[in-house]
Order: C-alpha cells, then structure tokens, then sequence
C-alpha cells in the first residue's frame, strides 16, 4: 500500500506539469552548482533571490511562480518544507515584475479567421493525401475549438469521430484540463469549409481505419500527423496568404474558431460550452483586432436617433455567460 500511495501521490499532477516542473528543477540545480550551493539541502533566502535573477536572464518574469513551484516540489520532497520567501524573496521578485514587465509582454497568437480558411484551402490540391489530412484537422480543430493537444499526435483515434446527418461527433478523450471524455459536436456546412465534408473526403482517400488508430496522418504509411508537422503547414499557408507565421500557431485555430463564432452572434454560454471552458476565460481567445474593433461604436452609431434603454431595463439583461456550473466541462 505504501507503493500505492507514492504512485497517485506522483499521479496528483497530470503530465505536461510533471514535464515542465522537471526543466524547472534541473534549471535550479545547475544554477545552485555555478555558485556552490547544495541544491538538494535546505535552500537558503538569499539563494532563492539569486535563483529568480539567473531564471529572468533567460525565460519570462511572469513564469517565476511555476518556476518556484517546482523548487518548492523538489524541496518539500527533500523533506525541507516551505521555501524561506521572506520580505526579500518578495521583493527581489516584484522587483524583477516591474523591471521585465516593460518588454516581458506576451503576445497571444493570432487567430486564423473564417477568410484565412478560405485562403488557405485555394492553395491546397485535396487530392494529395497530405493535403487532404491537413485540411481535415485544420477544420476540425477550427470549429471544434480543439486544443493542439487534443487532436494531434495520435491523441484523436478512428473510434473516437463519427459522421452522422448533421455533421461530426468528437469525442475528445482528455485535455490538459480534464481526464473525462468531452462530446463535442460540429455541424454540417453548406459551404467549401464544411468539416464533415473534409472528414469524409479524407476518409475515403485513407481507406479502413482500425478504431485505435489515429485519425489524423500526414501519410497513407500512417505517419502521426504531430504538432510540429501541423503547424509548420499553418504557418507556410499564412504567410502565402501576406501574414507573418510568427504570428500562428497549433491555438490559431481554437482561437480563430471562438472569434468566428462570437462574430456570428453565437450565444457566449454556447461558446464557452462548446470550448469546454467553466469560465469566462474564453473571453480571452477573442480577438479583438482590426474590423472587429470598429464593432463596439458601429453597433452604437446603429442607435443614431433612437431612444436607449434605462440604465434599469439594461440591468435586467445583463447577465455573466460562461459562469454557470452546467456551462461546459474544461
């Protein structure tokens, strides 16, 4: 039983936090070593202040809480308990927040928009296998707002996607965010991006699919479609289109899939249901840039000459969509 309990103690953190907390440690350790510190005996104040300083020199100030996170893992597991941050472990760190927040921005992916889609299938020959596969994900993944990590890699099987009259069934097996299955559901379109339709051209030019084999391949020897794989296609079918591929990436399309959505009147309960989002976290992947900036005024300019609501009638259709428990499951 003692086994059993290290083994879902280790299981308490799902995987990729396990994977990032484990560079965050072995950075630490290296750093100790360059100063002469014992990275694996009791951490000393001063030594936690130096290590923020080293870890800013080359990631981002705004990681330094999962940085020590992991140190604060590692310690405990050590059997030193809480890391000594006192008033100046709190100000070394704020320090550096004002200091690296000046440059240390992080500038969100761009979202690929309902055009870029149209853009990006006029280059492609869709009855080239790799062709096909590509833009299969890419239209899955847009209107199911997918995770990268949800459909690449081979995390996506044949037993996990089904074809009906309206459109596709997903069932999305896990995420970074929750180990139960998640149904999601895509409706048919009446137009070229429709990813049903992609869904089953694909199908057909890969032929029998066994139910525990990936669904999306870049080859019809099955090779794993992967991220890397992926987003390299975005980013070459962007800049064909005048973007800078900097700019995408594998969340391009959960993020342009949100947008759209919102664009088009789509309900916000609806839209954080169908990402899987609890929260009114989704409102975050909007992007609000160029002609959906001019929205807030125009919609308003549309009023000219009539009668506004009273600030009481307003209030009573003014709600918090996205925070409902039955709202989605992340």
């Amino acid at each position: 039983m003692a086994a059993a309990v290290k083994a879902f103690r280790a299981l308490h953190l799902r995987l990729g936090t396990r994977q990032a907390y484990g560079g965050h440690q072995r950075k630490f350790v290296a750093f100790a070593k360059t100063i002469g510190a014992d990275p694996y005996l009791p951490i000393t104040e001063e030594v936690l202040c130096m290590a923020a300083i080293d870890f800013c020199r080359t990631c981002k100030a705004t990681s330094l809480p999962q940085y020590f996170s992991a140190i604060q893992k590692m310690h405990t597991e050590n059997g030193f308990g809480a890391l000594p941050r006192g008033d100046a472990y709190k100000q070394t760190v704020r320090g550096l927040i004002n200091f690296f927040g000046q440059v240390d921005k992080v500038e969100p992916k761009h979202a690929l928009t309902i055009d870029d889609l149209h853009g990006i299938l006029a280059q492609l020959d869709l009855r080239n296998f790799a062709d096909a596969a590509f833009w299969s994900a890419l239209t899955t993944a847009f209107f199911g707002l997918l995770r990268i990590s949800e459909y690449a890699d081979g995390a996506l099987q044949a037993q996990h996607v089904r074809t009906v009259d309206q459109g596709v069934i997903l069932t999305v097996p896990f995420s970074k965010t929750s180990l139960q299955p998640v149904e999601v559901r895509l409706s048919s379109r009446p137009d070229l991006l429709c990813p049903r339709r992609a869904l089953q051209h694909y199908g057909k030019l890969r032929g029998f699919v066994g139910a525990n084999q990936p669904v999306f391949v870049r080859s019809k020897d099955g090779d794993v479609m992967t991220r890397s794989w992926f987003i390299n296609k975005v980013k070459s079918h962007v800049k064909a289109l005048g973007h800078n591929p900097d700019h995408y990436a594998g969340h391009s399309c959960r993020r342009g899939g949100c947008t759209a959505m919102f664009l088009a009147g789509v309900p916000e309960t609806f839209i954080a249901a169908h990402g899987r989002w609890r929260s009114l976290e989704y409102r975050k992947y909007l992007a609000f840039v160029d002609d959906t900036q001019w929205r807030p005024t125009a919609l308003l300019a549309s009023k000219a000459g009539q009668s506004l609501p009273t600030l009481a009638q307003a209030a009573q259709r003014v709600g918090l969509p996205g925070t409902r428990p039955s709202v989605g499951v992340r």
